[in-house]
């Protein structure tokens, strides 16, 4: 899955989703990684460390 499409089914933004894969962003907001996890077909409940 690309970057735009990603943004696109998460409605968060492709620079975001770009710096949290370059470790840019050190505390991420849990609702636009809850947006990503949904969008990939995850829910957030469902991660177990």
């Amino acid at each position: 899955m690309t970057r735009e499409e990603l943004s696109k089914l998460s409605g968060v933004g492709i620079n975001t989703i770009e710096n949290y894969e370059k470790q840019k962003i050190r505390e991420p907001s849990i609702y636009k990684i809850e947006a990503l996890l949904n969008a990939l077909g995850y829910e957030l409940d469902a991660i177990q460390p």
